[in-house]
């Protein structure tokens, strides 16, 4: 497995004209395409290699709007590309993350996890900023209840 990624990192290294891509002895490495850094992991026991940029900082709001618009753009992947809109608690940032199986890494699909990983991260930090307004202009709603809110449940 750790064999398969640095194959595939060296490959894309060549490519790109990098020095080199190297997997730390913990399986790690990190990439920056523009203004994102993308986190690269072997996840042996998974079979799996991780894909982890941060988009930013939670707001200091109660976060509800701003956290309505991030769930509903991971419904499905609708607007992640098929990555993950993820929270990291202990560093109270918005991340974004993708997995992709070892048996499937080769250099061009490293290529392509990683130019999304990079797109996708760089329009929700375009965003991020309008979202926060929206998020602190919004008014507390009345919480949905059993005896009158609306709900999409249906029995």
């Amino acid at each position: 497995m750790r064999q398969t990624l640095q194959t595939a990192l060296d490959e894309l290294s060549r490519d790109l004209g990098l020095d080199g891509l190297t997997l730390s002895p913990d399986g790690e490495t990190a990439i920056r395409i523009e203004d994102v850094e993308i986190g690269i992991t072997l996840m042996p026991a998974l079979g799996q290699v991780h894909f982890l940029s941060i988009i930013g900082d939670m707001p200091d709001t109660d976060g509800k709007e701003l956290s309505q618009v991030l769930l509903a753009a991971n419904h499905m992947g609708a607007m992640t590309s098929g990555a993950s809109i993820g929270y990291d608690a202990e560093a109270d940032l918005i991340t974004l993350n993708l997995f992709l199986p070892v048996a499937q890494v080769t250099k061009d699909a490293l290529a392509s996890a990683l130019e999304r990983m990079a797109n996708v991260t760089a329009g929700w930090r375009s965003n991020l900023p309008t979202l926060r307004e929206i998020d602190a202009a919004a008014a507390p709603a009345a919480p949905n209840s059993a005896s009158g809110g609306e709900s999409w449940l249906r029995l």
